[in-house]
């Protein structure tokens, strides 16, 4: 089969050069509790045009139409400067891990390129 773009029911962009946007991508988790997949979106180079920092946005909803990554439900960004902040690469990885934390919400792994650090976000309510 193939695909058109008329076929595609939601995009997810973000405006920004070089940014590595999408470079890691999540569908399989319901981190707020609504019964609804939601889209974690990785972007290992973007953070503010700091070179490999690195956001992670979260889509509480799965995308309808054309939706700009800056109106995510929710942003990580890496902690910038220190041993584990510039350089880092946050949002290379993205993983469903279930519910690691025993609450009854999904939780996500996020992971860097420079492999110094991961982080769990624990799903929950807003």
């Amino acid at each position: 089969d193939s695909y058109s773009e008329s076929s595609v029911e939601g995009v997810v962009f973000l405006d920004e050069a070089l940014a590595h946007f999408g470079v890691a991508v999540s569908i399989e988790q319901d981190l707020d509790g609504n019964g609804r997949d939601d889209v974690v979106v990785g972007s290992k180079n973007s953070s503010n045009h700091t070179p490999e920092v690195g956001t992670t946005f979260v889509l509480y909803r799965p995308p309808e139409g054309v939706v700009d990554a800056g109106e995510a439900d929710a942003f990580i960004h890496s902690p910038s400067g220190g041993d584990y902040g510039l350089m880092e690469g946050m949002g290379s990885i993205v993983e469903p891990v279930g519910d690691t934390n025993g609450d009854g919400f999904d939780d996500i792994l996020i992971g860097s390129t420079a492999n110094t650090s991961y982080y769990i976000l624990f799903g929950g309510p807003l």
